[in-house]
């Protein structure tokens, strides 16, 4: 009889720690579901706060396009030499190998009779806004806010540029402006 209670309580602790292991286990798979819950709820507010970023960027970019008109031209005369001799290709090449940091200017005068307006990079001329597109900048000079000289070499396939040799390298320059409207 006493092996039979000793069988009994020895079943009767097995069981027991049949539960108690369950349980843990079961615990170990609550914690482990709670953390991966967490971690979405964390990934999900960071995905929510980059769209809110997003969507105010692009609230901000409306705002200020809505405030603001933008002016691009290519320069003409940047193949000619100055008054001074001067060279504006030479003067393109200096602003490139500086990564464009200088200070720019933009001169009106008269040509011809009709009204110009130069391009001045530390105060000597790299070239000049097209004939065409004078009116329009000039309607605009008052409101400038931001003025960036973009300067691109390259080098001519053909004879398509008067008085530069084949294969010869030509600094070209595009004008970007920012006005208040």
């Amino acid at each position: 009889m006493r092996y039979l209670y000793i069988a009994v309580a020895v079943i009767v602790v097995c069981f027991c720690a049949a539960i108690i292991n369950d349980r843990r286990q079961a615990a170990k798979k609550q914690a482990a579901e709670e953390k991966r819950q967490a971690q979405q709820e964390k990934l999900e507010n960071l995905r929510r706060e980059k769209e809110e970023e997003k969507a105010q960027a692009a609230a901000q970019r409306e705002e200020w396009e809505a405030l603001h008109g933008r002016f691009k031209t290519s320069l003409a005369g940047v193949t000619f030499e100055n008054e001074n001799g001067t060279s504006r290709q030479k003067l393109l090449k200096d602003f490139k190998a500086r990564g464009g940091q200088a200070d720019l200017e933009l001169e009106e005068y008269e040509y011809k009779g009709a009204p110009a307006i130069r391009v001045l990079v530390d105060g000597e001329c790299v070239g000049n806004i097209p004939r065409n597109r004078v009116d329009e900048l000039q309607a605009i000079m008052d409101r400038l806010e931001r003025a960036n000289l973009e300067v691109e070499a390259f080098r001519p396939d053909d004879d398509d540029e008067p008085g530069q040799r084949r294969g010869e390298v030509i600094y070209r320059a595009d004008l970007y402006l920012i006005y208040s409207k």
